[in-house]
């Protein structure tokens, strides 16, 4: 694998055949390459809307030292991100997809008067050993008890969290606090490689360990020649964008993986807002694409099936273009949804979607 190797990042969101703990180590495996910033990438599942077990859990390091592990664990992970309320787990994993740390927690300062007290406050609930010398121009001047222990400076994180509230993160430790805002392309970059993972993830929940082309919708050689089609696709346009998606998924496979623009245009999170592709080969060595229906299953009451996936993405933090990019439809058609949505639920704004969305999963 190249230094940079985008298509083989997405190529591990669709290894669905596997357990869900070797699919996050080969999907953070693939990523290490993509962050080069020294130690390693730490990876974690997440369900934001799980009210029987932690929202949480598996954290795992790849391509970093065990000293390292053991810092971050002690000093970030048993001592606040797991021990952390609910709400506040929510709260920083639906405000953005892809961000430094130290933007989030700027971000989740807000529902306090000060960063300061957001520190605090967060102490209290169990995590006494945080200390930031500097938050971009932000200085930490009042630490909680403990907070002569440094922890380790910031994080470029990448959400891949789907509409249902499920999926996973990745966290490229940094040795340094980052000097501003993640760069506009890069975020966009990693918010599309974030869709995938949230892709891959939720067709990994559905096909529960099944392998071969059993329930495939349809399937496709690489030269884009249909070699089944379920009776249930009648959409012969539909039919026709996806053969011509697979030829150009393909001749990105071959000859541009180290380009991430164009290796996450062509292969978005669904295609013809209603497959993942993933590729198999068969017994004779031959190489296929399968098109497997992986449509997000989001009910929120009122609202019809396209509706509650996009406003439960927006829920989640994800912009118009993001959400088009994961459902694989039009980014004016996020937002006839949206104001459709808005209508339904008596909200006057965005905004004020997202706070009846959130509340309703939290309470249902």
């Amino acid at each position: 694998m190249s230094d940079r190797d985008y298509v083989a990042f997405i190529e591990a969101c669709y290894r669905v055949e596997q357990d869900e703990v070797s699919w996050l180590r080969g999907v953070a495996e693939a990523a290490v390459p993509l962050m080069p910033f020294g130690q390693g990438v730490h990876a974690y599942f997440v369900d934001l809307h799980r009210d029987d077990g932690p929202l949480l859990e598996r954290p795992m390091l790849v391509g970093g030292v065990d000293a390292w592990e053991e810092r971050w664990r002690r000093d970030w992970w048993d001592t606040f991100m797991d021990p952390m309320d609910d709400e506040h787990k929510r709260l920083l994993h639906s405000l953005t997809s892809v961000c430094y740390a130290t933007e989030v927690w700027a971000a989740a300062a807000s529902k306090s008067a000060t960063y300061s007290d957001y520190v605090a406050s967060c102490a209290e609930r169990g995590y006494s050993q945080f200390h930031l010398r500097r938050l971009g121009d932000r200085q930490v001047k009042s630490l909680p008890p403990g907070g002569e222990r440094f922890l380790y400076p910031d994080s470029f994180n990448v959400g891949g969290i789907d509409a249902e509230g499920r999926g996973a993160v990745l966290l490229a430790n940094m040795p340094e606090v980052a000097a501003g805002d993640v760069p506009p392309a890069e975020a966009g970059l990693w918010s599309r490689l974030g869709a995938h993972i949230a892709a891959g993830h939720r067709l990994l929940r559905r096909l529960r360990g099944r392998v071969g082309s059993d329930g495939a919708e349809v399937i496709v050689d690489p030269q884009g020649r249909l070699q089944h089609v379920d009776p249930v696709v009648r959409d012969k346009v539909a039919l026709e964008s996806l053969r011509e998606r697979v030829v150009a998924i393909d001749n990105a496979r071959a000859k541009q993986r180290s380009d991430g623009r164009v290796a996450t245009e062509v292969w978005t999170g669904l295609a013809e807002g209603r497959w993942s592709l993933v590729d198999q080969f068969d017994r004779d060595g031959r190489r296929f694409y399968l098109a497997r229906a992986n449509v997000p299953s989001t009910p929120v009451a009122k609202l019809t099936e396209r509706e509650a996936a996009v406003a439960r993405a927006a829920s989640h933090g994800h912009s118009n273009k993001l959400i088009a990019y994961e459902l694989g439809i039009p980014a004016s058609t996020v937002a006839s949804h949206l104001k459709s949505a808005c209508a339904k639920l008596g909200a006057p704004s965005r905004t004020a979607l997202i706070r009846i969305v959130r509340g309703s999963l939290e309470q249902g």
